[in-house]
């Protein structure tokens, strides 16, 4: 999340007001990078009241169609909300 909530940035505001999120990736392993970055801020902000309600799993809800990406690793399949995780703050 980008930009501004008054003076609060995007990410201090949901850590201390309170959000329910479903982060979503191409590939369960950039899931599991996003996982990484959000527990990293919870540990930063030494916020408390954090759950996760599940952690990067397989998308059986994805799309069917592959994305072909330049960039991609070797043997890597992408696939519009491939993997998932949600998580409650506050």
């Amino acid at each position: 999340m980008m930009g501004k909530l008054s003076d609060e940035t995007c990410d201090e505001h949901i850590l201390m007001n309170g959000s329910l999120f479903v982060v979503t990736a191409y590939t369960y392993e950039e899931c599991e990078d996003d996982e990484e970055v959000i527990t990293a801020l919870v540990n930063d902000q030494a916020v408390e009241n954090v759950h996760q309600l599940w952690s990067p799993e397989i998308n059986t809800f994805s799309s069917r169609r592959q994305r072909i990406t330049q960039s991609a690793d070797a043997g890597r399949q992408y696939f519009e909300n491939g993997a998932w995780q949600a998580w409650l703050f506050g």
